[in-house]
C-alpha cells in the first residue's frame, strides 16, 4: 500500500465525528431546546463512534501490523492510555465538583458518596460498563471510553488477520462478506437479547460493541485496498484528456452518492427509534453507507468538510465529547441567577432558550480548543489526527 495512502488525512470524518457529537450535546442540552431537534434516535450516535475508531484503527495501521504478541498489544494499549486518560480523569473529577457545588448551591440532587466511592473506583479504571448500573453517574458520556478501551485490545490481532486477507487476490471480496456477516451475527446478538435489559446488554455492554468495531476495521482495509486500485488506475491513464474528464463526472457522481448517504444518515436520526433489536437497521448500515462514500474523499462534500474551519471542529470533537456535559452543568448554574429563569434554567422563551444553547455550544468548543492546545503543547493529551498514528 502506497504511504500516500496511509498518510492521507481524512479531515471530511473528523467533521462528521463533530456532526455525531452535536446529537449527543443536543440531547443532553434538550432542556433549553424546545424546537423540533435531531436527538430522537441519536444513540446512533455512539454506533458512529465505535465505527469510525475502528475504521481509522485499521487505516494508520495498514502496513506497520508486523507481529501481534502480547508486547505489541501492551504497547499499542499503553499509547491508547496515556493519550486518553489525562484528560479522562480532569473530567471525572470536574464533573463530581460540579455535582456536589450545584446540589449546595440549589439543593439538587448528588450522588450519595456510599454510592460515589465505589463507582468513582470503577471510573477511575475504566471499568464501568461492565456493570449494569451506575455507569452514568460520573460523566455518564465516560462509559464510552470504558466500552473502547475493550476494543482496543482486539485492534492489532484483528489488523494482523486483515493484513493477510487484503493480500489475497480475492480479498475485497472476501471483505465484502465479512461486513455482510458481521453485520447479522450482530443482528442475530440484538434480536437473541432484546428485551432483557436493552440498555446495558445491547448499547453499554463492551462486548456487545465487538460487531460495529471489527466492521469498521474491515471497512478500513476495504477502503484502503480500492484506493490502492483507483490510484493505480489513475496512475496509468495519468496523460489522458478523458481521464481528466471522467474524474470530473466521477466527483459529481460521489458528491450525490455523499449528500444521499448524509440526509440518510440525518433522517434516520430524526426518526424516534422503533426499538434496540432495529439496530442494525437503524444504526449500523446508515453508519457503513455513510463511512464508507466518505471515505473514498471523491466528492465535493468530502473536500468541503476538509476545510480548515470543518477540519477544526472535528479535530476537538473528542475533547467537546468528553467535557459538554460538565460544562452545560456550569452554564445551568449561572442562568438560574438570570432575572426570569425558573429553578430548572429553561425560561420558556423559545428564541432566549435557543441563544442559550447556542451560548453553551460556543463555550463547549471554545473550552475543548484551549484544552486541547493545552495539551498538545505540553504533550499531556492525546495528539490524534484520522489517518495517522
Amino acid at each position: 500500500m502506497s504511504q500516500g495512502i496511509k498518510k492521507e488525512k481524512l479531515n471530511q470524518l473528523q467533521f462528521l465525528r463533530f456532526l455525531a457529537f452535536m446529537l449527543v450535546f443536543l440531547r443532553h442540552a434538550e432542556k433549553w431546546v424546545h424546537f423540533p431537534t435531531p436527538k430522537g434516535n441519536s444513540v446512533n450516535a455512539i454506533t458512529f463512534f465505535f465505527m469510525l475508531s475502528g475504521f481509522v484503527g485499521a487505516y494508520s495501521l495498514e502496513g506497520r501490523v508486523k507481529s501481534c504478541e502480547l508486547k505489541d498489544i501492551f504497547i499499542f494499549m499503553k499509547k491508547k492510555i496515556l493519550k486518553i486518560y489525562p484528560l479522562y480523569l480532569i473530567s471525572t473529577l470536574a464533573y463530581i465538583g460540579v455535582m456536589y457545588l450545584s446540589a449546595v448551591l440549589f439543593g439538587g440532587e448528588a450522588v450519595p458518596a456510599g454510592e460515589l466511592i465505589p463507582q468513582l473506583i470503577k471510573n477511575l479504571f475504566l471499568l464501568q460498563s461492565w456493570w449494569p448500573e451506575g455507569y452514568f453517574l460520573i460523566n455518564g458520556v465516560s462509559w464510552f471510553l470504558s466500552t473502547l478501551m475493550f476494543l482496543y485490545l482486539f485492534t492489532q490481532p484483528a489488523c494482523s488477520i486483515m493484513e493477510k486477507i487484503s493480500k489475497m487476490r480475492s480479498g475485497k471480496l472476501v471483505m465484502f462478506l465479512m461486513i455482510v456477516l458481521l453485520t447479522g451475527l450482530l443482528a442475530v446478538y440484538n434480536y437473541t437479547l432484546h428485551g432483557i435489559n436493552d440498555e446495558f446488554w445491547l448499547y453499554i455492554f463492551p462486548p456487545a460493541r465487538l460487531g460495529e468495531y471489527f466492521i469498521g476495521i474491515v471497512m478500513g482495509y476495504l477502503i484502503l485496498s480500492i484506493k490502492k486500485d483507483a490510484i493505480c488506475h489513475d496512475t496509468k491513464n495519468e496523460d489522458s484528456k478523458n481521464s481528466i474528464s471522467g474524474n470530473g463526472i466521477l466527483s459529481i457522481i460521489f458528491t450525490i452518492l455523499e449528500t444521499a448517504a448524509l440526509l440518510l444518515w440525518v433522517f434516520i436520526m430524526v426518526i424516534p427509534a422503533e426499538g434496540w433489536h432495529y439496530r442494525v437497521m437503524e444504526w449500523v448500515i446508515p453508519n457503513v453507507i455513510l463511512i464508507g462514500i466518505f471515505a473514498c474523499g471523491r466528492g465535493y462534500l468530502s473536500k468541503l468538510f476538509s476545510k480548515k474551519p470543518f477540519a477544526f471542529l472535528g479535530d476537538v470533537s473528542f475533547e467537546c465529547f468528553l467535557l459538554h456535559v460538565i460544562i452545560i452543568r456550569l452554564i445551568d448554574m449561572g442562568i438560574r441567577y438570570l432575572p426570569g429563569i425558573s429553578t430548572e434554567g429553561i425560561s420558556g422563551n423559545n428564541i432566549i432558550d435557543t441563544f442559550i444553547m447556542f451560548i453553551s455550544l460556543a463555550a463547549v468548543i471554545f473550552v475543548s480548543w484551549l484544552v486541547k492546545e493545552i495539551g498538545d503543547k505540553n504533550g499531556t493529551f492525546r495528539r490524534r489526527r484520522t489517518g495517522r498514528d
